[in-house]
């Protein structure tokens, strides 16, 4: 399973604890596309980071020993440096989100 993370306002502890105990088994690669606190991130990465084989972090920004903790906890690669030009697509737990131009998009895990 493969998904994007987006949140233009800080992430609460709270919210990473509650995905965490949700769990996603299936998730191999994630892509935080908000421009994260370091801290957040790493949470993110603790959480999921052992079966993750791709983590894409291009919005986040580490200090070095960061980014050292970043890499340590993934399984796999972690994407850093500049975003790729376009846009992702949204995806949205409402599917008829107004920003959303391309109908109705259903996720199957």
């Amino acid at each position: 399973m493969r998904t994007s993370f987006v949140a233009d306002h800080p992430i609460p502890p709270a919210a990473i604890e509650e995905l965490a105990e949700r769990g996603l088994p299936a998730l191999r690669e994630l892509a935080i596309g908000s421009r994260l606190e370091q801290d957040a991130a790493l949470a993110i990465a603790q959480v999921f980071g052992p079966q993750l084989a791709r983590l894409d972090c291009r919005r986040a920004r580490f200090s070095d020993a960061g980014l050292a903790r970043l890499r340590e906890s993934v399984a796999g690669d972690v994407v850093l440096g500049a975003e790729p030009p376009g846009r992702m697509l949204d995806v949205s737990v409402r599917p008829r989100e107004p920003w959303l131009d391309y109908g109705h998009v259903t996720i199957a895990t």
